[in-house]
């Protein structure tokens, strides 16, 4: 099995030198996320990860990222398109779910139809916290990256409001000002 899942090639060398551009995208993420000391932990968990293929890249996924039931992350385009930082957010939002307990996503769809909301509002709402509290850290650490930071934030604000119709309950935002 190979680690990365490469757009569709003919060319195996092809292939395997977009694989190996992915995942240094992705391994430069992940060292991103290690020199926050707060996040070294999980900058090795996710290094790990990679290491075993069990991070992978989908040209064709509709979304940001995913974590499956079995813990493996897969990335979609939009990653491998936008900044660094943004990339190290998704792993840092995806790597969140894998440690979440399954049962969460069930009590998350019935609260959300007994409440009238999206049914995925509270398994989400966790994840995109922990998003914005990494941005937090990288824009206290990196002054020089405050306003991506501000900026990747505000997206994430925006997307959690947008899918989910509800402001975050702790709107990082603020903090940034």
């Amino acid at each position: 099995m190979r680690k990365i899942i490469s757009p569709n090639s003919d060319n195996p060398s092809e292939r395997e030198e977009t694989d190996r551009n992915i995942a240094h995208r992705i391994q430069n993420a992940i060292d991103l996320i290690g020199q926050l000391p707060e996040y070294y932990q999980e900058s090795r968990e996710l290094g790990e990860l990679l290491q075993k293929q069990r991070i992978r890249f989908n040209p064709d996924l509709p979304d940001r990222g995913q974590a499956s039931l079995t813990g493996i992350i897969t990335l979609g385009q939009e990653t491998m398109e936008d900044s660094l930082l943004s990339l190290a957010e998704t792993l840092i939002h995806e790597n969140y779910h894998r440690h979440q307990n399954h049962l969460l996503k069930t009590a998350s769809f019935w609260g959300g139809v007994f409440s009238r909301q999206h049914p995925m509002q509270r398994y989400e709402r966790p994840a995109y916290e922990a998003s914005l509290r990494f941005l937090r850290h990288v824009s206290e650490k990196w002054p020089e990256l405050a306003d991506i930071s501000r900026q990747e934030a505000a997206n994430i604000t925006n997307s959690f409001r947008h899918h989910y119709g509800s402001d975050l309950l702790k709107n990082s935002l603020s903090d940034y000002s």
